[in-house]
């Protein structure tokens, strides 16, 4: 899990460079995401096997059983997923955050 977190952060570093040097606004999702997941770490073994049956469990769960993303996410042991890759509500609120400040903060 170390190597894929490591391999997300350095995408991140590697969008902000860019939005820099081209004078984008880079709104920091991944560092924000972060360190809320660092407050309670998780401890599994991610595989593509994994991540696969996680998904497609999500999309059962969601669409065949009706369980909300806040569930899907407590039955995996998420706090900000509802798999290994889908937002749950509490990780949307993070986005849309920073979408809001960003928003109120370029109004003229």
């Amino acid at each position: 899990i170390e190597d894929v977190a490591q391999r997300i952060e350095d995408v991140a570093q590697r969008i902000e460079d860019v939005t820099t040097r081209n004078g984008v606004s880079y709104l920091p999702l991944f560092e924000a995401m972060d360190a809320e997941i660092r407050k309670a770490p998780l401890s599994y073994e991610l595989n593509d096997r994994t991540l696969m049956r996680r998904m497609y469990g999500a999309i059962v769960l969601r669409h065949l059983l009706g369980y909300d993303y806040a569930r899907i996410s407590r039955r995996y042991g998420y706090s900000l997923h509802a798999d290994d890759l889908h937002l749950n509500d509490r990780g949307a609120s993070i986005a849309a955050e920073l979408i809001r400040d960003f928003v109120i903060s370029e109004d003229p």
